[in-house]
């Protein structure tokens, strides 16, 4: 007893446990917290100005995507490997904040053309100028870091406050209908104050050195193929709901929004697990002890499963409770969707901890962006040919099916991997 108790000491202040446990509080105050509004703002905005705010909060997750450019899991995986050079750090820092200068124009380059191609929010421009905001700050926020250097627990605990503060001023600013605007605006704010906080803490681990048009090239260079793979990602997870607002009504895109919101909360709070764990695989492997990052998988995956399984299970036999507690009986469609799209979770978990973790730690970016785009290619190719013909519930088929790509592209590549690694050993 006293040895199974000294083991699971050791465990819980393990550096993973201890950046695991941070990085889910940050989770669960990007993705969890709201949950807590959402039944407020889906009966008092209504189904189309909710599904309008949905709308306008997906396209800032992908502006977002566009600033952060795959450098949350690159970059995170260069500090991890300088993390002892504080010159090698601050060289990074300015490398990717210059690159990220960039960025930022880009996105607000594709925020005006989101806002004359979606009827939706053309009618609400201002909902486009906030979604920019928000991403600003949230992609240009040196969260890669602080997680490659593992320490997290500060701004984690800045998040969650942050949240917890906007989530409570969401009851008194938003009042009707018309106050989506105010909705994401506090959205936009949620934002901005970690991403100031951030920065500054990352001033503890680096210099900040001025950025450079001509340093911008390298990282954007050397990122490019994670870049490929996160807006691969991203056309097969947050932009559903964009893809569905070109077919179907602002409504529509509320009752799947309201079911694809559930569905993402419950698959980032599994994400801390496996982000915390990626600067440590990344560090074995380049230490040369393969045997120990494996054993590290087999933990991850294992305890990653089974949460999996088990929110899958729930999500599933339970749609219609949870969806009609959470948004009430305006969103007749949303339990159908989160029915539909419940094995996600199971997926996401089991993808991401055997799959997209071990082939990132191993530097195989390659193998991650096919893989995506296999799935992007399939989630758009389903989505224009289901959503005309039946809304939501024929995206969240599309969806569905492009997590499934996901799993069997990672299952394949990690065994073709580890059988390359194997007769490179025996040879």
């Amino acid at each position: 007893m006293a040895a199974i108790l000294r083991r699971g000491r050791d465990a819980a202040s393990h550096p993973i446990s201890r950046n695991a446990v941070a990085l889910g509080s940050v989770q669960i105050a990007t993705f969890l917290l709201p949950l807590i509004t959402i039944p407020y703002l889906s009966r008092v905005l209504g189904p189309s100005a909710f599904g309008a705010l949905v709308l306008a909060q997906s396209m800032s997750f992908l502006l977002a995507a566009v600033v952060d450019y795959g450098f949350t899991t690159w970059g995170a995986r260069e500090a991890a490997t300088r993390r002892n050079s504080p010159e090698g750090l601050s060289n990074l820092m300015r490398d990717i904040m210059s690159a990220k200068l960039l960025l930022v124009v880009l996105a607000a380059v594709a925020a005006g053309v989101a806002t004359i191609a979606l009827p939706v929010i053309r009618a609400d421009p201002v909902l486009a100028l906030l979604a920019w905001i928000a991403a600003v700050a949230q992609g240009a926020m040196p969260m890669w870091l602080l997680i490659g250097v593992e320490d997290v627990r500060r701004v984690a605990v800045l998040q969650l406050a942050t949240r917890a503060a906007i989530t409570a001023l969401t009851f008194v600013v938003v009042q009707g209908d018309g106050d989506a605007p105010w909705a994401m605006a506090l959205f936009a704010l949620a934002a901005i104050v970690p991403a100031l906080a951030t920065t500054i803490l990352a001033g503890k681990h680096v210099r900040y050195l001025r950025p450079e048009w001509g340093r911008a090239v390298a990282p954007i260079r050397a990122a490019w193929h994670m870049f490929v793979g996160v807006g691969a990602f991203s056309l097969y997870t947050t932009a559903n709901v964009m893809l569905l607002g070109f077919f179907a009504t602002s409504a529509q895109v509320g009752n799947f929004g309201a079911a694809e919101r559930i569905i993402r909360a419950s698959t980032g709070l599994m994400l801390p697990l496996a982000t915390a764990s990626l600067p440590r695989l990344a560090f074995l492997l380049s230490e040369g002890r393969r045997q120990r990052a494996l054993q590290l998988l087999g933990y991850l995956a294992l305890a990653m499963a089974t949460i999996g399984g088990i929110g899958t299970t729930l999500l599933v036999l339970f749609a219609e409770p949870i969806t009609n507690l959470i948004y009430g009986a305006e969103y007749p469609q949303a339990a159908d969707v989160l029915r539909i799209l419940g094995p996600i979770v199971l997926l996401v978990a089991v993808s991401n901890a055997c799959g997209a973790g071990w082939l990132l730690a191993n530097n195989l970016d390659r193998q991650v962006v096919r893989v995506a785009i296999a799935a992007a290619v399939v989630n758009v190719a389903l989505a224009a040919v289901l959503a005309p013909a039946h809304g939501p519930t024929g995206m969240a088929f599309a969806t569905l099916t492009a997590e499934i790509v996901v799993l069997l592209g990672c299952a394949l590549a990690v065994f073709r991997n580890e059988r390359l690694v194997k007769s490179q050993v025996h040879a």
